[in-house]
């Protein structure tokens, strides 16, 4: 089996972190109000996304590439948008949290965006979107004023057909586009945990509430049938590593793993003893957690019956020019380190801070891998909540990793205020079948309506385009088979 031991790594990870890993969100030792005027309980926002290529910051600045800056240069999306989650915008490109706009990223937030796709600043591709809950709705000029609806809960499963059929990577592109499944999940499996080990100073959970738990989790997998979110998502996650069907094994069988852990049925013992907590577990010490001020640090330590040691470490620690925080998953099997993964950022945004800037670098390593995985990213960010509307502007760059220069920089500017939510337009939308559970023949029909419009609104956009990106495009389309796929 292809890159058997890391797909044994992340089994454990997936299994043991989901059952285990009560972590109390860090205190950035604030008190924010999260919403500063509840009466307007909608956020809304005029923005401009662009990104931009910067030819020296390659190993090798080729014609192709410059061509390629010239014309992304002459793009940006721009729109308004309205959405009752008030971070939504913000934490959709991970500006992380501000003291008057703070809010948890919601798995089903209402939005409503009116924008396009603009060329040298002129609107080219006016579209709106429309999003209830996990529906979603593009209206546009260039599907002639109708509507295309989009099922989210069947994006993952949708977006693996690239993968399986082409040889694209988009399944990791679908866990970017769709945050919202992480964090239902994520929260899911969370709240669940900390309700089960929940109460105050030290305490014993017994075994039965232990079990229970476990058979809480496993209903997650089990009793999910009909959208299997579980499975689609750690599908996306390993398929590449060819381990989802074990995966999946352990996620719906979690007593294994308690019984393993607690063998004599004596149940977690929890104990405070000031700014520290320790979760025990048998013989065990699965979680220990101290806060010092405002800094906020925690270890977690998991065994697992095949001999790999799982230990997490995380600290988070504010400062006066933006928080710290650095974590590292480690995975050893017999003294040898199997997987190091880490992040350390600097200069993070934190409650109370306007401005900023900093960096985050993201490493991997590992015996299976040829050479270890580092990625940095410099950002810079920028607020004025004077009144309103309140101003946001930043930028991320990826530094490449040979150049150690910016290679690619994405860009946002934004005016955001609190509005009545009487700003949604409720829209009516009725028929049409979900677009990622489209048959040949569907799909067939939706080109013979469209594919004029499409390529007339396009038409702008194209002859921007220098002819060796034009070319380049063409050439990958036509390689992958995405032309084939879309009977052109």
């Amino acid at each position: 089996m292809k890159n058997r031991t890391l797909m044994r790594v992340f089994t454990i990870i997936l299994c043991l972190c989901f059952f285990l890993s009560s972590v109390p969100a860090e205190s950035s030792g604030t008190d924010t109000e999260t919403n500063p005027n509840p009466d307007l309980p909608v956020t809304s926002a005029n923005f401009t996304l662009s990104l931009n290529l910067h030819p020296e910051g390659f190993p090798q600045s080729t014609p192709l590439l410059r061509d390629w800056a010239v014309f992304l240069s002459k793009l940006s999306i721009q729109g308004h948008i309205d959405t009752l989650d008030r971070a939504f915008f913000l934490r959709q490109f991970g500006i992380g949290e501000f003291a008057d706009i703070t809010d948890t990223l919601q798995p089903y937030s209402r939005v409503y965006l009116n924008g396009g796709l603009y060329v040298n600043g002129k609107n080219r591709v006016p579209f709106i979107y429309d999003g209830y809950h996990n529906f979603r709705y593009i209206v546009s000029p260039a599907i002639r004023n109708q509507f295309i609806y989009f099922q989210m809960h069947n994006f993952f499963q949708f977006m693996l057909k690239p993968y399986y059929f082409m040889g694209l990577p988009t399944q990791y592109l679908a866990l970017l586009l769709y945050p919202e499944a992480t964090h239902y999940l994520g929260d899911s499996y969370y709240t669940t945990v900390a309700d089960a080990l929940a109460g105050d100073g030290t305490r014993i959970i017994p075994y039965d509430d232990l079990a229970e738990l476990a058979e809480a989790l496993n209903l997650f997998v089990v009793d999910d049938e009909y959208y299997e979110r579980v499975n689609f998502f750690v599908t996306c996650l390993l398929v590449e590593w060819d381990g989802v069907d074990m995966v999946m094994d352990k996620l719906a069988d979690l007593f294994c793993l308690l019984d393993f852990l607690d063998p004599e049925q004596e149940g977690m013992t929890i104990t405070v003893t000031g700014s520290e907590e320790t979760y025990v577990l048998g013989e065990t010490t699965v979680f220990h957690k101290q806060q010092t001020g405002n800094v906020v640090s925690w270890t977690l330590t998991l065994p697992d019956p095949d001999g790999y040691l799982l230990t997490f470490t995380y600290k988070w620690t504010p400062a006066d020019k933006g928080a710290m925080l650095t974590a590292q998953l480690v995975v050893t099997l017999e003294e040898e380190k199997i997987l190091v993964a880490g992040v350390d950022g600097t200069g993070l945004p934190c409650a109370g801070d306007v401005s900023g800037l900093g960096r985050v670098v993201l490493t991997l390593d590992s015996p299976e891998l040829s050479e270890s995985v580092i990625q940095t990213f410099d950002f810079q960010w920028d607020t004025d909540r004077a009144g309103q509307p309140q101003r946001l502007a930043f930028n991320i760059d990826w530094l490449h990793p040979q150049t150690g220069a910016a290679a690619l920089s994405f860009q946002c500017a934004a005016d955001i205020r609190q509005v009545p939510e009487t700003v949604f337009v409720e829209g009516t939308y009725k028929g049409r079948e979900d677009f990622f559970t489209l048959n040949d023949s569907s799909l067939q029909e939706l080109r013979e309506r469209f594919l004029p419009t499409l390529a007339l609104s396009f038409a702008p956009v194209v002859l921007e385009m220098p002819v060796s990106v034009l070319s380049s495009i063409l050439q990958f389309v036509e390689e992958t088979g995405i032309l084939a796929s879309l009977g052109v």
